[in-house]
């Protein structure tokens, strides 16, 4: 049976490349973490295999992003403290103080503000921060219902919307700034390790059938909720959960297998395109392309 698996340890890291790579492989980077007798930001050069990391004390799970605007890896600790790291030296770009244990993070580069949702006295609170010194610009409570899925979430940036799924299959559109839903959207399937494309307004992720003992990437209109595509992906293999990433250029779909390694998937047909073998368990890794 197929299954998702979900990261918990970690071991020594090697390296091996396999499969006709995929165009301007050079550009491509991955940085996430990896845990085991020390916890560590890992970055990897995915055609060259060069890897750099740095030693962290600990991280709040589903709080890790990535911003453009510096290159930098973000995440919450468990001092309630953000930290923006350089996952290529180690160097601090930024540093402060939250509300709470911030989760589900998203950053809008254009008012350079960090978002998350935190629980405090009984309440879930949306809060956004001036990413260069922590100000609290808006905090405000939101009703979850009975909760969220930790790892689909996103935010519209030019719509100034922070999404994030309940547990009841919805997609809840939050005004970050007034703690308002402006609206909700039931969806059609419920996928494990979404990732939000934004040039076509849709999320990609995988599901499971136990009908059919077989996998598949699917993909949900945002604004409909509906199932737009179910393709099945040709490579048996189980995944790891909140661990994924989506490469517009390629049009793949980028997960991890319990043999660790990166899978780059053609949405559209299903086969892999390329895909990098690690020796240990990258967990809530960031994909992005170096200029």
């Amino acid at each position: 049976m197929k299954k998702i698996v979900i990261c918990l340890f970690a071991i020594p890291l090697t390296w091996a490349c396999e499969k006709e790579k995929v165009n301007n492989t050079d550009s491509l980077n991955i940085s996430g973490i990896k845990t085991g007798n020390k916890t560590e930001i890992v970055h990897v050069k995915l055609k060259s295999g060069d890897i750099e990391s740095s030693e962290i004390d600990c991280y709040v799970f589903g709080s890790t992003l990535f911003d453009p605007g510096t290159s930098g890896f973000g995440y919450v600790d468990c001092n309630s403290n953000f930290k923006l790291v350089n996952p290529q030296t180690g160097e601090l770009i930024t540093d402060f103080s939250l509300p709470g244990l911030l989760s589900q993070t998203v950053i809008d580069p254009v008012e350079n503000v960090l978002i998350g949702q935190y629980f405090e006295n009984n309440s879930n609170f949306v809060v956004k921060l001036d990413l260069t010194n922590g100000e609290i610009k808006a905090k405000n409570s939101v009703d979850l219902g009975e909760g969220i899925l930790a790892c689909t979430y996103f935010y519209k940036n030019d719509e100034k919307e922070y999404v994030l799924l309940t547990a009841d299959s919805t997609l809840k559109f939050i005004n970050v700034n007034n703690g308002s839903i402006s609206k909700s959207i039931k969806v059609e399937s419920i996928i494990n390790n979404a990732i939000f494309d934004k040039t076509d307004s849709q999320l990609i992720g995988f599901t499971y059938s136990a009908e059919t003992d077989k996998n598949y990437i699917e993909i949900i209109d945002i604004e409909t909720g509906a199932l737009t595509s179910k393709v099945e992906i040709k490579e048996r293999n189980d995944y790891y959960g909140c661990v994924s990433g989506f490469d517009k250029e390629t049009n793949c779909y980028i997960l991890v297998n319990s043999q660790n390694k990166i899978l780059f998937i053609d949405i559209e047909s299903g086969k892999t395109k390329d895909s990098y073998t690690l020796d240990f368990e990258i967990k809530e890794f960031k994909f992005w392309r170096s200029i």
